[in-house]
């Protein structure tokens, strides 16, 4: 915070709070990236949920990663991508993290916004970007 004098009086000007560091979600630890996902996508309501769900394993699938393979290795079986929680998307891109670093930063900087926002910081809601 800074002060400067208008006028004859004081006035308090702050600064604009920054979002702190952008998150490289290819170099963050595999396990935090899970946590910080799970935490995400768990504060959200089931239709923005949803529609992160879709926005990520579109771009997923659009760099050439084979989500119904990775589900199956992790053990996850659904039908439909409605079926998956919080705890699946995260474990995939765990997964996606450890296997290919360079396609997950290809799918877009939602996802840095979700996992910045599940660090804790106020961001604007990342369904908004998968619309």
């Amino acid at each position: 915070m800074r002060t400067r004098k208008r006028k004859g009086r004081k006035t308090r000007v702050q600064a604009a709070k920054s979002p702190g560091p952008e998150i490289d979600v290819t170099t963050i630890d595999p396990d935090e990236l899970r946590r910080r996902v799970i935490r995400a996508l768990s504060g959200l309501s089931e239709k923005e949920r949803q529609a992160m769900y879709e926005h990520l394993l579109t771009r997923l699938d659009e760099v050439g990663v084979n989500i119904a393979s990775l589900l199956f290795q992790l053990g996850i079986g659904v039908t439909s991508h409605a079926e998956l929680t919080p705890a699946d998307i995260a474990s995939l891109l765990r997964s996606v993290r450890l296997i290919s670093p360079d396609s997950l930063r290809q799918v877009s900087p939602a996802l840095t916004v979700l996992v910045a926002a599940g660090r804790g910081q106020k961001q604007m809601c990342p369904a908004r970007l998968a619309a």
